[in-house]
């Protein structure tokens, strides 16, 4: 898909960003001129059932979902065989970007963007929906100390055809901050994306997830078996909250 492309009432522009069954684009919306964020299935996806059947999925809980802490779409519809949505643009990048630019964050910034997260799964969670992938990754911000919420692709909720599409027995998300349960293929909770939080905000206080290793069964391992490193006793953390006089 090229710059520029007409996509149902938006025209595309650069791109963004791109996920597992997803690419998001720059986009306007031609009759007014608002700018903001299309999200396309991608074109190797298009007659993948289930891929398509995930992207319905995330657009039914997204346009339930309004919370000024998770991202707020437009709609969507279908241009041809390719499906897309349309939602609000945040301009500032996400906490991994912020996160690869700045090491770590002080305790004052965790907690803060820990109670913005926070609020938003309160929503989700009351909403029926387990988000299911929480990583810096997946939290956008506005660049003046918002964060959203955002990709709902592997989220869980209330409708028929969930069972089918979450793979039960399969990991779903992000290895690096899943819960135990999720790493041993076991079905997540709303305590799971609690879990997930706290492995965020391990990382902003740290500069790195709870553990990390060079398999996914090697680390999937760690998190079911071994216990997380006191944060407070992390060399970084410890640079960070006691800076040398």
């Amino acid at each position: 898909m090229t710059q520029s492309r007409r996509m149902g009432p938006f025209m595309l522009g650069e791109k963004l960003g791109a996920g597992g069954m997803g690419v998001v684009y720059r986009a306007t919306y031609v009759k007014t001129g608002q700018e903001l964020a299309v999200k396309c299935v991608g074109a190797e996806h298009v007659d993948n059932d289930q891929v398509t059947a995930r992207f319905v999925r995330e657009l039914k809980i997204l346009k339930k979902l309004r919370h000024p802490h998770i991202v707020r779409c437009y709609g969507g519809g279908t241009q041809g065989e390719q499906m897309f949505y349309a939602m609000e643009l945040v301009e500032g990048g996400s906490l991994a970007d912020i996160l690869s630019r700045r090491g770590r964050l002080s305790w004052e910034s965790t907690v803060e963007f820990g109670l913005q997260i926070c609020d938003a799964l309160k929503c989700a969670h009351d909403h029926g929906i387990i988000h299911r992938d929480l990583k810096p990754g997946n939290l956008l911000t506005d660049g003046e100390g918002l964060l959203k919420i955002a990709d709902f692709g592997l989220a869980k909720g209330w409708f028929e055809e969930v069972s089918a599409l979450t793979q039960t027995g399969a990991i779903m998300g992000t290895a690096l901050f899943m819960s135990p349960e999720q790493a041993k293929g076991e079905t997540a909770s709303a305590a799971s994306d609690l879990y997930s939080l706290g492995a965020v905000m391990y990382s902003m206080l740290t500069g790195r997830p709870p553990f990390q290793e060079s398999s996914l069964l090697k680390l999937c391992n760690k998190i079911v078996n071994d216990p997380v490193t006191d944060v407070g006793t992390h060399p970084e953390f410890v640079v960070l909250a006691y800076p040398a006089p």
